[in-house]
């Protein structure tokens, strides 16, 4: 993978080579988020993909952190909306020479699917914690010293929510 270039945001060609040296990259994600093999001749999902990663150069931050983790949280979260869009469930893990028959057992697959989506909810939080915690430690903060530092009456730590909405 190539190292982010801020110029890449400005120059079309610049951006251009960038996205092509990282179309593997992009590939490789959409492929972890659906949990399948992905073809660029036929798959919707690698051109959701494609665009959220496009997406994520014109909002990268560089003192904010690592590109490549921005664009894999912004192909992450574009592709479950497409699959929220479309009413599909972007994972349901079936062994190649068995049939997932709904009819026969639709409890089973409710739970299961239901099951998967605690699961992914975990991870995305897990990995919003990481993000997190990675800025913070560009600051030489950490969550220890946020709690130890913050509020303890709800008033006064309402007041100073408002206050940093305000800001914001």
């Amino acid at each position: 993978m190539e190292e982010f270039d801020i110029k890449i945001k400005e120059d079309e060609l610049k951006r251009e080579k960038f996205i092509k040296t990282n179309l593997g990259f992009v590939r490789k994600e959409a492929m972890r988020v659906c949990k399948r093999a992905l073809f660029w001749e036929n798959d919707d999902e690698l051109s959701i993909a494609l665009l959220a990663f496009n997406e994520a150069i014109d909002s990268y931050e560089p003192d904010r952190g690592n590109f490549y983790s921005l664009a894999r949280l912004v192909i992450k979260r574009r592709l479950i909306d497409y699959f929220r869009k479309e009413g599909r469930h972007p994972i349901i893990s079936i062994d190649d020479t068995e049939e997932l028959d709904n009819e026969s057992h639709p409890y089973e697959t409710r739970s299961s699917l239901k099951e998967h989506r605690l699961l992914e909810e975990k991870r995305e939080r897990v990995e919003a914690i990481k993000v997190l915690d990675d800025f913070l430690a560009k600051y030489k903060l950490s969550f220890s010293i946020l709690v130890k530092n913050s509020p303890k009456h709800a008033d006064t730590r309402n007041d100073l929510i408002k206050a940093a909405y305000k800001l914001s």
